[in-house]
């Protein structure tokens, strides 16, 4: 099981227990020292001008695992952490264009980007891989493989003359005539 998924199946057996505590009237505590009451808009402050989880914790005086045990139990400080952070990535995005009128040089802002926003910013590629079994006399699996190897580049070329050298038995049959 991947850290989500114990994390997730963690938080809900937490929540389910917290219920039933709730439901036979004992008081709901989260472990840890005592914290302020207003850590929370603090931290959601923090979090809204950095973005990033441990420094907003460390700015408003709290351990980052407090915010992450606070989210696992309580919904509605989740969804205001996730609000939070997608502040924080809009302002990015409007200093982003800002940067990029006055300088002309958004990589910094890119790169964060790619990371806060990956299904908008980060590089797509599509590869197919096909796998299929044919036969070849030997005649036209020298001439496919010779065509191929004319092809090749040159760095290509160097690291089969490497294999080669330190092992004959790699080499290619000659070309039948």
């Amino acid at each position: 099981m991947d850290r989500k998924s114990v994390r997730s199946d963690k938080a809900r057996r937490m929540r389910a227990y917290r219920a039933r505590m709730a439901a036979m009237g004992m008081p709901q505590r989260i472990s840890g020292p005592p914290l302020a009451d207003n850590w929370r808009e603090r931290f959601l402050a923090e979090y809204e001008v950095h973005g990033t989880l441990y420094k907003a914790a460390r700015r408003a005086g709290i351990d980052p695992k407090t915010v992450t045990r606070h989210r696992d139990v309580e919904p509605e400080f989740d969804q205001a952490c996730k609000d939070a952070f997608q502040l924080a990535a809009d302002r990015y995005e409007e200093d982003l264009a800002d940067q990029a009128r006055e300088t002309g040089n958004p990589v910094g802002y890119i790169v964060r980007l790619k990371a806060m926003r990956p299904a908008e910013y980060i590089e797509k590629q599509a590869m197919l891989n096909v796998s299929l079994k044919a036969e070849l006399d030997p005649v036209d699996a020298s001439a496919l493989l010779r065509a191929m190897m004319g092809s090749m580049t040159g760095a290509t070329r160097a690291a089969f003359e490497q294999i080669e050298a330190e092992d004959r038995q790699h080499a290619l049959p000659p070309a039948p005539e």
